[in-house]
């Protein structure tokens, strides 16, 4: 699959984003619309990301990250595992977030060519604390982990029962 972009670019949609984006049921029919309010760089440099956040004009859905209130990471909170993810999650304790009309996509230049990450309604967000492209110990790990001891994820109803944890549990069965 592939997307047109509106400076004229292609994105392509691989097997590993169509994988990533079945946490995100709602992305696949909005995908095209919002990759055409996009404009990349003429010439990116390899590695580069872009994350691109249109307004699409109308509510297009609900964000699946919240503002919650702020655990330690060292604190019990409630995790759970998205579908076609193999790390948990912070579990937001409400049934829904507010009406988006954005939609984030987030992609990379690799090869001579653009490839999609992801892509979902709401508003960008940092990784996860857990994100295998943050360095241990770094600053933006830091930031990471502060942002989503604050924030949580909403969960859908293809996901698996939560459980509780801390960051820092979760963050050390993983290494």
């Amino acid at each position: 699959m592939e997307l047109r972009t509106k400076c004229g670019s292609t994105i392509t949609v691989g097997v590993g984003a169509k994988a990533h984006l079945v946490a995100h049921p709602e992305a696949l029919a909005l995908l095209a619309e919002a990759a055409s309010l996009m404009t990349l760089p003429a010439t990116p440099a390899e590695g580069q990301v872009m994350v691109a956040c249109p307004d699409l004009g109308r509510i297009i859905g609900r964000s699946g990250c919240i503002e919650t209130a702020s655990v330690g990471a060292d604190e019990p909170t409630m995790f759970f595992m998205r579908a076609g993810r193999s790390v948990p999650s912070r579990l937001a304790p409400v049934a829904q977030g507010p009406e988006v009309s954005t939609f984030v996509l987030i992609t990379g230049y690799h090869g001579g060519s653009w490839r999609l990450y992801t892509g979902f309604a709401g508003t960008p967000a940092p990784m996860e604390p857990h994100d295998k492209n943050l360095r241990p110990g770094s600053s933006e790990a830091a930031e990471s982990l502060a942002f989503w001891c604050r924030h949580a994820l909403v969960a859908n109803p293809s996901d698996g029962p939560g459980f509780e944890s801390t960051w820092n549990q979760v963050l050390e069965a993983l290494a």
